[in-house]
């Protein structure tokens, strides 16, 4: 396990900071007889990442209490068959659909990918690109 975590004042989603700690918190739950030291290694990343030692306790006691009640959930479709997902940039909406059988996907479009992905349009001249070039003279050909 790595002690590099989502730190806690980054300008991520609370979802997504805390999608670790739900990921060991589960895990250690399923350990016998290695909990407690699990658990605290669980405290020293949560703390090595800026992490409120209550919200990561309120997410033990979350977990533990969803696995007692836990009901095997059938994920809800469309008209086509395919699952539901929905385009969400605020909390809000998504707290909306909390207590419904619908399934919530997060689609970002802000990303790093489409800046560093390389260009599809072949009709670019090859001079109009970056880096270096060899130029030939058309008089003497030098």
């Amino acid at each position: 396990m790595t002690d590099t975590t989502i730190n806690y004042i980054s300008s991520h989603p609370t979802e997504h900071k805390l999608a670790a700690y739900r990921y060991y918190i589960e895990r250690m739950l399923n350990l016998n007889n290695r909990q407690h030291k699990e658990w605290q290694t669980i405290l020293n990343i949560a703390k090595a990442n800026n992490f409120p030692t209550t919200l990561i306790h309120k997410l033990r006691q979350k977990t533990q209490y969803k696995i007692m009640r836990a009901t095997p959930q059938t994920q809800k479709t469309t008209r086509n068959g395919q699952p539901s997902s929905f385009l969400s940039h605020t909390r809000k909406i998504t707290n909306l659909f909390k207590h419904t059988n619908l399934k919530i996907a997060i689609i970002y479009h802000n990303t790093i990918a489409p800046p560093t992905k390389p260009a599809t349009d072949h009709k670019t001249p090859p001079h109009s690109k970056a880096g270096i070039y060899q130029l030939t003279c058309k008089s003497c050909n030098l």
